[in-house]
């Protein structure tokens, strides 16, 4: 899969984008560019499954 990386200049008073630039388009395994999301993700759910009789979310 190709994905780009993009860089953005900001500036620090106004926090407005001054500009926005592509730097180059590379080529990337799946495994590589979802791997730290599926961890992320993964590891919230998992510590909030092994919590044991406290109710995660609203109401039923």
């Amino acid at each position: 899969m190709k994905a780009g990386v993009l860089k953005i200049t900001r500036d620090r008073k106004t926090g407005k984008k001054i500009s926005e630039v592509i730097e180059e388009v590379i080529d990337i395994d799946e495994d590589e560019y979802y791997g730290p999301l599926v961890k992320l993700l993964g590891n919230d759910f998992l510590k909030n499954w092994k919590i044991p009789n406290e109710k995660v979310g609203g109401q039923v």
